[in-house]
This record gives structure tokens, C-alpha cells and sequence, in this order.
């Protein structure tokens, strides 16, 4: 699962996105200086971490760190080459975020807890960590391209307390829930990175809040972990409203999408699926023919794009033919694709 994902929630209480902004960047330096640079950036604005690293100490060691506040919540985005993160117990303490969740976008993570249990997290799999009982090692074997989002306490049923005790929390995308999240989870770089803002739907970034403790709820709960009250019908209504959304999003491009597979997707019933959409005002047909023409907009604007036909356009985007493309694009936008494309130049 990488990063591709391409969320887009609707209109729920829509707020202006915050792009990430850099917190270390190591490639205009020496590959000398480059890690010793990476070491000193990450324990002075992060935490007192111990960093460890195969191979030679002069090799090239490029690598960034991107954050942003997300409702609460701080979102970070690292990659780089292969190292290692330890942490102390009086290390852990020092975060001010009680819990993590960390999942590798690309290659394997490996999470060495206190037992010295190793636990070996592949690409669109999750883990979740208490960082103050959690002092260990995350290793990178070969690569780190990995997004952490640091959570408060708040997000979190007490069970889980009790539980993340004993060990980190491993999702496996083979749960449904799990999955969800972890479509949810990696779709957060693209949405947050200011290229993409020009082109996609400003982020509801209490929705998305909303969205992630609602998913993580359900997946600890596929875990045995059961939240203090259980989620209201509405709550889940609207978690399931919005994971139908963002599935729809990722799933655009395919021409098959029926109501059928997406419910399948999700893992409620067709009649479900209409249910939870209708409830939030949504109707399967105009939401998928919206998020089409949105992207097909997108790419017509973009001067990469100039010599590319309409009809491959049109087909990328899951559109059958060029002929029902330009039909539906004229009535949202006004007028033909290719005079649309004039105009953005």
C-alpha cells in the first residue's frame, strides 16, 4: 500500500488544509555530514532518541522529516536510508504524545519492545505504541519511508492502556478494519503535501480526526480491545460514510466499480452501504461521477498533460467513452474538456 491513496471526504464542515513543512532535510549536505546532521536534528526537535546506523560513516545518508498538526494530532512523514531509533524509558516520558501509530509506507519495520520481542511490520501493516512503555528500537533494514501520527491519550479506550502495556499493538491488513485504517493512514502524505493542494479537496480536518479514532476503535476492536461505550449507531454510520468515501476515491479509476464491490470492499452490505451514504446526503452515482470529473479536471490542468488525449484521459479516469466524459464534464464545468484545458494554461 503506498501513498497514492487519493481521499477525498465530501463536504463535511470542510476546513483549510496545512501542508507539512520540513523539519530536517539532509540532502544539500555532504554525505559526511549528512546523518551526524540527521542525529543531532532529530533528538534536538523530537527527543533525546539514540540513532544507530550500518555501514560506513561517511556513505550518503539523505533523508527528510515532515510534520503538520493535524486536530490534534501531529503527522510525520520520514525517509531515508537504512538506521535505527532507540529510546530510553526517560525518553519515552518525554514525549508529549502518549501513543503512536506507525506504519511503513515502503519496506519492512522492525519494533523491539522492552521484552525484547521483536515484532517485523510489512509495508501497509500498523503498529501502535505507548511511547512511555516502550523503550526498545525501531529499525529500518534497508529504507524508512514511514508516517507516525503521535496521538493523545484521548484518542484511546482505556483497555487499550492496558493492553499496549504488555507490547505494541500489530494491525494486520487482513482485518477489515485494519485495512480501513490503514487506507486512511496512508493517504495522508499526498493530502498534506503542497504539491497536491492546488488539485484536491481541502481537508475537514475534524473529520478526519473523527475518521481516525473511529476506525482505530474498530480495529482495536478486532483486537479483543473494546472501547468504555460502545459507538453510537450514528458514529458508526458516519465512520462507515466516510471509509465509503475514501474507498470510492482510491477506486475511482476503475471503470467495474459497482455499489456491489464497494460494499464488498468495505465489508457491510450493498444495502448498508446505501444507508450510510444516505444518511450523510450522498448518493453512489453522483459522488463517483463528482470525484471522476475532479480528477479528470486535475490532469487536464496539468502542463505535463498538454499532449495527452481526452480519451486517455477520460479512460484513466474510469470513464467508459470519450462521449460521456465530455457530456458531463460540459454540464459541471461548463464547457468541453478541451476548451477547459485551453483556459488552465
Amino acid at each position: 500500500m503506498g501513498t497514492e491513496a487519493d481521499i477525498g471526504w465530501g463536504t463535511w464542515g470542510q476546513q483549510e488544509q496545512q501542508p507539512m513543512q520540513s523539519l530536517i532535510d539532509t540532502r544539500g549536505l555532504t554525505h559526511r555530514d549528512q546523518f551526524a546532521f540527521y542525529e543531532a536534528a532529530l533528538r534536538s526537535r523530537l527527543a533525546p532518541f539514540q540513532l544507530a546506523r550500518p555501514g560506513a560513516s561517511g556513505a550518503p545518508f539523505a533523508a527528510t522529516l515532515k510534520a503538520c498538526q493535524l486536530a490534534g494530532m501531529d503527522v510525520i512523514h520520514g525517509q531515508g536510508g537504512a538506521h535505527a531509533i532507540g529510546q530510553s524509558r526517560d525518553c519515552g516520558a518525554a514525549n508529549p504524545y502518549r501513543y503512536g501509530l506507525v506504519m511503513a509506507l515502503h519496506g519492512c519495520l522492525a519494533v523491539q519492545a522492552l521484552q525484547q520481542r521483536t515484532d517485523v511490520i510489512p509495508p501497509g501493516a500498523l503498529v501502535l505504541t505507548d511511547n512511555h512503555q516502550l523503550p526498545g528500537w525501531l529499525r529500518f533494514p534497508r529504507q524508512m519511508n514511514v508516517l507516525t501520527l503521535q496521538l493523545p491519550e484521548s484518542c484511546l479506550p482505556g483497555e487499550a492502556v492496558a493492553r499496549l502495556a504488555q507490547g505494541p499493538v500489530v494491525f494486520s491488513p487482513a482485518q477489515r478494519h485494519a485495512r480501513l485504517l490503514g487506507m486512511f493512514v496512508a493517504g495522508l502524505p499526498r493530502h498534506l503535501d503542497p504539491g497536491h493542494l492546488a488539485t484536491s479537496t481541502p481537508m475537514d480536518t475534524v473529520g478526519h480526526a473523527s475518521q481516525l479514532r473511529g476506525l482505530l476503535t474498530l480495529a482495536l476492536r478486532e483486537q479483543g480491545v473494546q472501547a468504555e461505550a460502545p459507538l453510537l449507531r450514528g458514529d458508526m454510520e458516519d465512520v462507515y460514510a466516510r471509509a465509503a468515501v475514501m474507498v470510492m476515491a482510491r477506486r475511482k479509476s476503475c471503470a467495474a466499480l459497482t455499489p456491489a464491490r464497494l460494499a464488498a470492499e468495505l465489508g457491510v452490505s450493498e444495502r448498508h452501504l446505501f444507508r450510510v451514504l444516505s444518511g450523510q446526503g450522498l448518493r453512489f452515482g453522483t459522488l463517483l461521477l463528482r470525484q471522476r470529473l475532479e480528477a479528470a479536471a486535475a490532469a487536464l490542468r496539468a502542463p505535463e498533460n498538454a499532449e495527452r488525449s481526452l480519451l486517455d484521459i477520460a479512460l484513466a479516469q474510469g470513464f467508459l467513452n470519450q462521449s460521456h466524459f465530455s457530456r458531463a464534464f460540459r454540464e459541471a464545468y461548463g464547457c468541453p474538456p478541451g476548451v477547459f484545458r485551453t483556459m488552465a494554461v
